[in-house]
């Protein structure tokens, strides 16, 4: 292009792979990539890692690494992708996730954090329901049983009862603070489902 002209849009309509040359005369200011889904056949998973259905048949499909959850219809059409809005951006290696309220809670788990996705039908929005500050490491499965949600969190061998109401931590299971001879046996948990008065965890080692 000629001197002083600038471009601020390129749409590529094309699954193949592209390659864009830029010269090295040229600036690129506030460059941005983003590649969106059309439709499902150019969906490609990669790391598929999860499964959560909504209340309305909704079914919520999470690939842990592009940090991206695709959405489908109840009679299996593709509705749309959770993941490139600059405010979801930043998803590492997330590995468990549940449906709550309109809402997904997710383990993010190579950022230590446990977040909150709402508005999932428009504009997304996240919060941070339990912080890497908590001391997290690596929380991986987690499961809600009413409003608790229940967080292996691996890296610590511990499970953490958040809950969802409050937002307060209401118990941790760890291996070091309780007597019974299950829980000082716990390593590297990566799941805990509660059935009951029965919590039930899944071991990785």
């Amino acid at each position: 292009s000629q001197s002083g002209t600038y471009k601020t849009e390129l749409d590529i309509n094309s699954s193949q792979n592209t390659y864009i040359k830029v010269p090295k005369s040229a600036t690129v200011y506030n460059f941005r990539l983003m590649i969106s889904p059309r439709n499902t056949s150019i969906i490609s998973f990669q790391k598929p890692s999860g499964l959560a259905y909504s209340d309305s048949g909704k079914l919520y499909v999470m690939d842990s690494k592009t940090g991206l959850i695709h959405i489908f219809n109840q009679d299996s059409t593709y509705n749309h992708t959770v993941g490139y809005e600059d405010n979801i951006t930043g998803l590492n290696q997330p590995r468990g996730f549940e449906y709550y309220n309109d809402s997904l809670l997710i383990a993010d788990t190579n950022n230590n954090r446990i977040l909150r996705i709402t508005s999932l039908n428009a504009s997304t929005d996240l919060s941070v329901i339990v912080p890497k500050s908590s001391g997290l490491r690596y929380p991986s499965g987690i499961d809600r049983y009413s409003d608790e949600l229940y967080i292996a969190d691996t890296g610590n061998n511990r499970i953490i009862v958040l809950n969802l109401t409050s937002g307060i931590i209401n118990n941790i299971f760890t291996n070091s603070s309780l007597n019974n001879s299950f829980y000082k046996n716990l390593t590297a948990p990566t799941k805990a489902v509660r059935n009951g008065n029965k919590l039930m965890v899944l071991e990785s080692s």
